[in-house]
């Protein structure tokens, strides 16, 4: 007999691939097969470059090497994980790999 922890009506919740932009609410993480993702909700006028601006900031702190930021989002990278950062509209998706 096969017996899979989880299986069932319930489902793991995983938690975010990063920190949370402030006031990004809703997080949602999925996990595939070679990276996982968090989308969050973004308060309302909440631009992207502001956005950018603060995850260029905080991931440095964080010891992440920026590689790329432009207008459609930022990449970093951590030894031998990534991280890339965009805004669609008013979600925030964070995607780790």
């Amino acid at each position: 007999m096969l017996l899979l922890a989880g299986c069932g009506g319930h489902k793991a919740t995983l938690p975010p691939v990063a920190p949370a932009y402030p006031g990004a609410t809703d997080a949602k993480t999925a996990k595939a097969a070679s990276y996982t993702s968090t989308d969050w909700t973004l308060p309302a006028g909440t631009h992207d470059t502001t956005v950018y601006d603060w995850y260029v900031a905080k991931l440095t702190k964080l010891g992440w090497k920026v590689t790329q930021r432009n207008e459609t989002g930022v990449h970093a990278e951590k030894g031998r994980n990534t991280l890339d950062v965009g805004v669609r509209g008013t979600t925030l998706e964070v995607n780790k790999g």
